[in-house]
């Protein structure tokens, strides 16, 4: 629905190393038509390296942001989605970072970032990498959704150096879509379009866009904002923000001691309720709490925001 520039200065050529040379991330937003302030975020760098082509690193990122924008331009979903292409990845995420730090300062709800980063390269077929930050829920979705597209397997693993980090670092939950075989003209004259896949570009693509539209149909994760102590040795108090969600049918408050994450106890309640009192809890023992909100259709959220608490009868120094 509309498209902006987000500037930034930037060191961007050794050869120029006291100027600051200004940097543009390419930003379209397409509000959501009952969430609007929460958002997923789709976004690859289209800088490359000195003296590339840049076809694989990373203009296929860019090109499958820019796909997944065309095809989801005309679909109204309850969340806002962001289109980015970032600017100055190859001087260490800069373009990213000078984002991601700005929208968090502005407290943006950001649910997802999906970063598309060399997603071609000719000698890939069957298989992808899937790194993540400390949230691999999305990164095992991506993995679950992938047979679809004919891909035979999913290699998931911790984070690694591209656009998504900055976002990580500010808390969000990420994915960072990568080719499997990495490309051997990474970073050289050589990486041009005569050495990508485009058949498998075009499932990479398509497995990321089907995470970004089932992450757009379920509940959002509910982050606790706040546990109370009463003090009496077997009770916490919760606290959430209300969720507002077309299909919403109930949240569910999930509890369990630490040391037994399989022993899980629950309750239902109203889908407009913002708190609870958890009782029945054993002195000095930790616990960890969840909320879960569940739509008409029994859907909930892929991520779970849990958070740890101790009851105490006697209070702390």
């Amino acid at each position: 629905d509309h498209r902006d520039l987000h500037s930034f200065p930037t060191r961007r050529s050794s050869d120029l190393p006291n100027n600051l040379v200004p940097g543009d991330n390419v930003v379209a937003c397409k509000p959501g038509t009952v969430n609007p302030d929460r958002q997923i975020i789709i976004g690859g760098h289209f800088d490359a390296a000195a003296n590339s082509p840049g076809a694989d690193d990373n203009a296929t990122g860019t090109a499958g942001t820019l796909e997944i924008a065309r095809v989801l331009a005309q679909v109204d979903l309850p969340y806002t989605l962001v289109f980015i292409a970032f600017d100055a990845e190859e001087s260490w995420m800069v373009g990213s970072t000078h984002y991601a730090d700005s929208v968090a300062a502005e407290g943006a709800d950001i649910i997802l970032m999906i970063n598309l980063d060399m997603i071609a390269h000719i000698t890939n077929n069957t298989r992808a990498n899937i790194y993540y930050g400390p949230e691999d829920a999305y990164a095992r979705l991506w993995a679950q959704l992938a047979p679809a597209y004919s891909f035979t397997g999913v290699d998931l693993a911790g984070s690694t150096a591209s656009d998504h980090q900055p976002f990580a670092d500010n808390g969000y939950d990420v994915i960072f879509v990568q080719e499997d075989h990495f490309s051997t003209h990474y970073h050289q004259p050589s990486d041009s379009t005569t050495y990508l896949n485009f058949e498998y570009m075009t499932r990479m693509v398509k497995a990321s866009l089907h995470t970004a539209l089932a992450t757009c149909l379920t509940p959002p994760p509910i982050r606790i904002t706040s546990v109370l102590e009463p003090g009496d040795g077997y009770s916490q108090i919760l606290s959430w923000r209300r969720l507002y969600f077309n299909t919403l049918d109930h949240l569910r408050v999930v509890w369990y001691q630490a040391a037994t994450p399989w022993a899980k106890q629950w309750v239902d309640l109203p889908p407009a309720d913002t708190g609870y009192t958890v009782t029945g809890l054993t002195d000095n023992v930790p616990y960890v709490f969840y909320v879960q909100a569940f739509d008409t259709q029994g859907r909930t959220s892929y991520a779970l925001k849990e958070v740890y608490a101790t009851p105490h009868s006697v209070p702390l120094p």
